[in-house]
């Protein structure tokens, strides 16, 4: 008897289960880790000076670990699950490989790194708990949280688009269905799928699509960024990676206070220097800088910013500080043929788009 051999999108779905079962997993050892450490508080006796001493600290790390309390009892690991039950549909070609598999990825590497503080936390007395330990578990809780609102928007989004597009429909954005995933064909007349879709704008239930949509919109909106940008900058990636994000970062943000409070010269120089130094040493404080920032500031700052590279100090900072770069996976992103039409619709200009 012989067995045809698993294609490629069943493949795809079994290690997808693997990953699902594994995530899952994580997220039951995260919960009842966080119900130990409340546990281990409640059980102290308040009359130990250790825990007085600690009180401000214990008070707030306890606050943010009965918010992941309730954010793992919230239905997480469900949104969990969809996710990776849809992950496949957005691939490229045969490649693992799209936005919600690296939101689902980070997400893990989260709840790993929480998972070990909350085990370190909880193998000591509360005499020999560490503040930097408590800040990085706030940090981490409030990453995780942010996560949650991402994973939140990206389980929504297959009700805005059509089957396999990357984009909300034009009805939702007034834009012209220009994106699509689908590599294996193309849309010969995408005025035809807009003038469809015109035809639904007085239907009650676009009305409901339509506020569901306003509503993950302001959701996506007000994520608070500091959190990624702070004590939490880049853990997905690997130590190496991260040493060169938390330089650049801490130049972001020593630069930008000098660009905010219109320093010029060497004032300018000196004040960028010393910001550095404490965004680096103070991560929250780099969180809100950055976060301010990438909001609030003009295209100049941009430019300002970006025009260092140019100085040999900075250009050469990077060999000193990451001498060599670790590489955990690399792929060939492939080229596929784009067709478009010409202004009079009777010629094809074919071009090779590298995506």
């Amino acid at each position: 008897m012989n067995l045809s051999s698993p294609t490629n999108d069943d493949r795809k779905k079994l290690l997808d289960s693997s990953d699902c079962a594994q995530m899952v997993r994580l997220c039951s050892e995260l919960h009842l880790q966080c119900r130990t450490y409340l546990a281990i508080i409640r059980a102290s006796s308040p009359s130990d000076d250790d825990f007085y001493e600690n009180a401000q600290s214990e008070t707030d790390v306890v606050y943010t670990l009965k918010k992941l309390h309730t954010l793992l009892e919230s239905g997480f690991s469900a949104r969990i699950k969809y996710l990776y039950s849809i992950a496949s549909d957005y691939d490229f070609g045969s490649l693992r490989a799209n936005g919600i598999r690296s939101f689902l990825i980070i997400t893990m590497r989260c709840c790993a790194v929480l998972l070990t503080y909350l085990r370190q936390m909880s193998s000591y007395s509360i005499s020999k708990w560490s503040g930097i330990t408590h800040r990085s578990v706030i940090s981490y809780v409030n990453c995780l949280i942010e996560l949650n609102v991402c994973l939140e928007v990206l389980s929504n989004s297959p009700r805005f688009a059509n089957p396999l597009c990357l984009f909300p429909r034009s009805e939702f954005v007034d834009l012209p269905e220009i994106g699509h995933c689908d590599t294996k064909r193309i849309i010969r007349n995408p005025l035809t799928v807009i003038q469809t879709a015109n035809a639904k704008f007085d239907s009650k239930q676009y009305l409901e699509d339509l506020s569901e949509f306003y509503r993950l919109e302001t959701l996506s909106d007000n994520i608070k960024q500091e959190y990624f940008y702070g004590r939490c900058l880049a853990f997905y990636l690997c130590p190496s990676a991260q040493r060169i994000l938390q330089f650049l970062n801490s130049l972001m943000a020593g630069y930008g206070n000098s660009f905010l409070t219109s320093k010029q010269g060497i004032a300018s120089l000196v004040n960028t220097v010393y910001r550095s130094v404490t965004s680096y040493l103070s991560p929250e404080d780099r969180g809100k800088m950055l976060a301010k920032l990438t909001r609030n500031s003009s295209v100049q700052f941009c430019k300002m910013f970006w025009s260092l590279a140019e100085l040999r100090v900075v250009s050469e900072g990077p060999n000193v500080i990451l001498p060599s770069m670790a590489v955990a996976h690399s792929f060939k992103i492939q080229t596929i043929p784009l067709k478009m039409l010409s202004n009079n619709q009777k010629k094809e200009m074919n071009k090779n788009l590298l995506t």
